[in-house]
């Protein structure tokens, strides 16, 4: 059946596209109350998913439907409207009536009423969302408030729709619904709805027993059913607007083989170095082995939440993998892996892709980080009121519909806690999934107490299951199941190693370590002349810093020194500098496929010999210096590089900020490690002498205290890591301070790694996690939680986020003719064009924080040419930088003077 206005024009959800034809309204409605009801129920064993696959139910049958107005079908098909286009506010009343006549209690009600009202938006605050929409109307029904609008909308549907609505209402609720809705919605004087949706959110009070909405009203229960819904919901409309059909492959994707993985282990192995390498081998196989038994049991377990601890060099990824897909074949779900940095995503990428014989591209790995979307939100009041011009791909990877779905905690965390209109689209794929967890303790302490809300909520309502899996194990949750039990891995070790573990690294507390002034503090010449002996003497060295500013003030000091007594360094990234293709968008892939396996690329071969060849015509060393300022792409490539150069019997040093830190499979014979919390030594310790290939000897770790670089008073340490005392924040670096000082009175400056695993970590994370856990009640974003306040969840942040400019570092002209070509894209409406080019581009760009106005920083920033350079694009937040800009240095990468925070986290 076709349904029409009074004038005959069809009645149209989504007008027709270039590939694409018009879809009409019924077909859509009914199209996404189907898919938001299969979203909502599929992959999860809970039966109160029933409940919430009926309401999402009702709810996609009412979302668009003020798309039936005249001025809306006017304004879809660019025909000029005098009256408002907007349908969300009436779509929600249409809601709110759904679910109470089905016979729905007022939870999800509101529920409900919030999802459809803001499927075109964010998460709100519900109680001043309802406030000021639903109940502010009410008490003064003047002006054009959308609200407002909305009544007046249903009574225009009923003089030139009616029959299509009574259609809808009688599909939903039954014979003669519409004529009972359109008394319940009354007029701009009195609304019965308007009071009942008041009276459902708030309680009689005040001098005058008037109704009042406030956010203590609320609880989390209304807020997670809410995610639960808008995220089903938002998934539906927007799929379905985009024209993606209910049996597209896309949408349910494939999953991952747990057969492929363990045919995977089993061909591990090859050759070893040594007698303890070919032990570690064996403990890695014994874990392994353990892993399928011991997941059975935690399924078996009245526990939802499961832990792998196991030290560096074990194996924790493929044992973690193992688990999570055994899980997953239980629940017949989907897997989610997440990780803290976008450092280490790639390389984990590479090792999914070899082991499932996949890409990124396809149906069953999705690889989903920042660099998918820019970062910088504008603001703008506006909500857009049509789907149809975001591309499938976008869609989907931001839907996490495949089988795996590689991520980082921004995503996965903010998305959980208060997403974005765009990132809600995750939600329903995250029921009845096994969610990964790796290395937790990087996770920042303000955020302990709502991330355990948050697996709480995972476990609960989405039927999920959670695996933390790290080194050294936070008390982020109160119970867990431990898949190796110390006790279990202890028997492992003395079966593989015939006795005790040797030791792998050994800790050296450097004089300056635990100083608490500035001038006993390491300076930054002094650091690089102990850093230029070591390399020296044959070692290859890897030195972590705190700061941006830090790490490059080092890297010259370090080059400044050589080169006082030895011909200049070699610059690893300078000679990769020319074998830039001008041709190529970038740079190198540093690994390839060959005979159908992933190897090391020729391109990273052909570096790394260059290198080496610089370094027999002259007596000096190589070095490389990496942060976040160097474009991820470039950062990829050399990491690769530097780790077959750490494996060389090279004078090789790495100068890096934390983004080696945790998770990169790099290993180096000594590291540095400026002073940091106990976690992060323990992470940059990994580093070195990963896999025991310096057996019999052992790794050297130091850990030493810079000084403020430069003309900066604070310390790297305490600029990253201080305490914000008013979010209750405990102090990390006093407690790693109390637990070294007792280590060195006890072992001395110089011990074993086990001394560190064994008391010490146990010591630490459980004063940290009791006075981070003791705060929680006072816990801004838990407050938020538990009041179903969206709205400050959603402007919270894992990173402290300063505004960004988003930077499209171009070093080739094929890089800069791409960038430049977006602008007339965007002007021909080619947006699924466009976001191809984003797409390609995404790995070449940098965030730079917004430097402070009227300083150098900014006014070099902010003068590059906008990536749109339309007149009211001028403040866009991306930036085209061409690698001639004196801002750009093929070592440094992009460097305007100020650092900021969050290059960690991203």
């Amino acid at each position: 059946m076709t349904w029409t206005l009074g004038s005959g024009q069809e009645i149209l959800s989504h007008p027709s596209e270039a590939n694409r034809d018009p879809k009409s309204l019924w077909d859509h409605l009914t199209g996404v109350s189907n898919r938001a009801a299969t979203a909502v129920s599929e992959n999860t064993q809970s039966q109160t998913e029933d409940s919430l696959s009926e309401i999402v139910q009702l709810l996609g049958l009412a979302h668009d439907f003020a798309k039936a107005t005249p001025a809306f079908q006017r304004y879809i098909r660019d025909d000029s409207y005098d009256s408002p286009k907007h349908h969300a506010r009436l779509g929600s009343l249409v809601a709110y009536f759904f679910l109470e006549q089905n016979g729905y209690e007022p939870e999800p009600r509101l529920a409900g009423l919030l999802a459809v009202a803001k499927h075109h938006g964010d998460v709100p605050d519900a109680a001043k969302y309802i406030r000021k929409t639903f109940d502010d109307p009410r008490i003064d029904p003047m002006g054009s408030n959308q609200t407002i609008q909305a009544i007046e909308q249903a009574k225009i549907i009923d003089k030139y729709a009616e029959t299509f609505a009574r259609d809808l209402f009688r599909k939903a609720v039954g014979e003669g619904a519409w004529d009972d809705f359109l008394e319940k919605v009354g007029d701009a004087s009195d609304s019965p709805i308007l009071t009942g949706i008041v009276e459902d959110a708030g309680k009689r009070g005040g001098f005058a027993g008037e109704l009042e909405v406030e956010n203590s009203q609320f609880n989390e229960s209304i807020y997670t059913t809410h995610l639960l819904l808008f995220g089903a919901l938002t998934f539906a409309d927007k799929t379905d607007a985009a024209g993606i059909g209910s049996d597209d492959d896309r949408l349910s994707g494939e999953y991952p083989s747990l057969d492929k993985l363990e045919t995977h282990l089993t061909e591990l192995g090859g050759e070893t170095q040594n007698d303890i390498e070919m032990q570690l081998n064996e403990v890695r196989t014994k874990v392994q082995d353990k892993i399928p038994a011991q997941t059975q049991e935690f399924l078996e377990s009245n526990q939802s939440v499961a832990t792998l601890t196991l030290p560096t060099g074990y194996g924790k990824t493929f044992a973690g993998l193992l688990a999570g897909l055994t899980l997953c074949d239980d629940h017949d779900g989907r897997l989610v892996y997440a990780l803290p940095f976008t450092s280490i995503i790639d390389q984990t990428s590479g090792t999914l892709q070899e082991v499932f014989e996949t890409a990124p591209s396809g149906n069953l790995l999705t690889v989903h980080h920042h660099l998918a979307e820019t970062r910088t939100d504008i603001e703008n009041g506006e909500e857009d009121e049509t789907d149809e011009h975001a591309s499938h791909e976008v869609l989907l990877a931001e839907s996490w519909r495949t089988g795996l779905t590689l991520t980082t905690f921004v995503q996965l965390f903010e998305s959980l806690a208060g997403p974005r209109n765009g990132q809600s689209l995750k939600l329903s794929a995250l029921q009845g999934s096994t969610v990964v967890i790796d290395e937790p303790q990087a996770i920042p302490q303000h955020w302990w107490p709502i991330v355990r809300k948050l697996i709480d909520m995972l476990t609960e309502q989405f039927d999920s299951q959670v695996l933390l899996m790290t080194a050294t194990q936070p008390s982020l949750v109160e119970d867990s199941f431990d898949l190796i039990p110390s006790e279990q891995l202890l028997e492992i070790e003395q079966s593989a190693f015939t006795g005790e573990p040797p030791s792998r690294v050994q800790y050296q507390l450097h004089p300056t370590a635990l100083v608490t002034e500035n001038e006993d503090r390491l300076s930054h010449p002094d650091a690089a002349n102990l850093l230029a002996e070591t390399v020296g003497s044959e070692n290859t060295t890897l030195a972590i810093c705190n700061t941006i500013e830090s790490t490059r003030t080092l890297t010259k000091e370090f080059v400044d020194g050589i080169a006082e007594s030895k011909p200049d360094p070699v610059a690893v990234s300078k000679l990769y500098e020319s074998q830039l293709d001008e041709d190529e968008i970038a740079g190198p892939s540093a690994t390839k496929e060959y005979g159908g396996k992933r190897r090391p690329s020729i391109e990273r071969g052909r570096l790394v010999r260059a290198v080496v060849e610089e370094l027999q015509t002259k007596e000096t060393v190589a070095y490389l210096h990496l942060t976040a300022r160097v474009r991820p792409c470039d950062r990829q490539f050399l990491l690769a590089v530097a780790n077959d150069l750490a494996g060389i019997d090279i004078r090789f040093a790495l100068i890096s900020t934390q983004l080696v830190e945790a998770g990169v499979d790099i290993s180096f014979d000594t590291v540095y490690r400026d002073f940091a919390p106990l976690d992060s030594i323990v992470q940059a310790a990994g580093r070195c002498n990963r896999s025991y290939e310096r057996a019999p000897e052992t790794g050297v770790t130091t850990i030493w205290q810079l000084e403020p670089p430069s003309e900066c008073n604070t310390p790297p340490s305490t600029a990253v890591y201080a305490p914000n005392r008013s979010r209750g924040e405990t102090d990390l670096l006093m407690h790693t301070r109390s637990v070294l000082e007792t280590t060195r009175e006890e072992h001395g400056a110089a011990f074993a790694d086990e001394v560190l695993a064994k008391d010490a970590i146990e010591r630490y994370h459980d004063t940290v996690g009791e006075r981070v856990h003791s705060v929680s009640e006072s816990n801004d974003l838990v407050t938020a939680f538990e009041q179903a306040d969206g709205k400050t969840l959603r402007e919270a942040s894992l990173i402290e986020r300063r505004q960004s400019v988003e930077v499209y570092v171009c070093r080739t002209t094929e890089e800069h003719d791409s960038a430049m070509a977006i602008e007339s894209l965007m002007r021909e409406r080619k947006f699924d064009e466009v976001d191809s080019k984003r797409d390609e581009l995404a790995s070449i760009r940098v965030s730079i924080p917004v430097p402070k106005a009227n300083t150098d920083a900014a006014s070099g920033i902010l003068s590059l040419e906008p990536l749109l350079n339309e007149e009211e694009k001028r403040h866009d937040p991306e930036r085209i930088l061409h690698a001639s800009n004196s801002i750009f240095d093929p070592e440094f990468g992009v460097q305007p003077s100020e650092y900021g925070l969050e290059d960690r986290f991203f």
